[in-house]
């Protein structure tokens, strides 16, 4: 039977503080007070160096993994956006079709300066004003009645619009024209066009 005055006290503060660590040496158990070993009082972990290599390799590899999905993104975004694009672009042109389609095209008039056309009375191919300076008459397109009018013997055969028979060979301008003669030449049987005389004037 145990003996009551051999019972050892109650420690009130066992769990206060900290608490010895029973290390085995030769089969004996020695206690020993974790502040024995850390004198500061802090407490003691026991930690696993790291693999400076395998971290590092880990490190790189989070960090592609990262920039390949930013670069995913942007790609996503992007082709999304020129779809986007392209379509408004299509949408704004199909408006502008329907628009010109239903739109009636008005003819562009380029505005002319209009030019008033000399005054001809007598409709002769001559102006009043330069039948006034020939003397000729305004209101009779054959002042000398030669059968050729006033236009015709100044621009074209170069006789006198105020005399029927230019060069007074007896015959009028009017019929030597129609002969083939020349009304301005006098000579019997001189012809209004002489191919053998131009001909040689051209070759001189």
């Amino acid at each position: 039977m145990d003996n009551p005055n051999n019972k050892q006290p109650e420690d009130i503060f066992e769990d206060i503080g900290p608490k010895p660590i029973i290390k085995k040496e030769n089969n004996k158990e020695k206690y020993s007070s974790k502040d024995s070993e850390n004198p500061s009082n802090k407490p003691s972990y026991e930690v696993e160096p790291h693999k400076k290599g395998k971290d590092i390799f880990i490190l790189i590899t989070r960090l592609l993994i990262i920039l390949a999905i930013i670069i995913a993104i942007g790609f996503v975004v992007l082709y999304f956006w020129n779809k986007f694009k392209n379509k408004n672009v299509l949408i704004e042109d199909e408006t502008l079709t329907e628009l010109a389609d239903n739109t009636t095209s008005t003819p562009l008039i380029v505005p002319k300066e209009i030019k008033e056309k000399p005054l001809d009375t007598d409709s002769d191919g001559l102006s009043d004003v330069e039948e006034k300076q020939l003397k000729t008459k305004i209101d009779n397109p054959d002042t000398d009645n030669d059968g050729l009018s006033d236009r015709l013997e100044v621009k074209i055969y170069f006789t006198n619009p105020l005399k029927a028979d230019t060069d007074k060979d007896g015959m009028s301008d009017g019929d030597e024209v129609r002969r083939g003669l020349d009304p301005d030449n006098p000579s019997p049987g001189a012809k209004l066009f002489d191919l053998q005389k131009e001909i040689k004037a051209l070759e001189h």
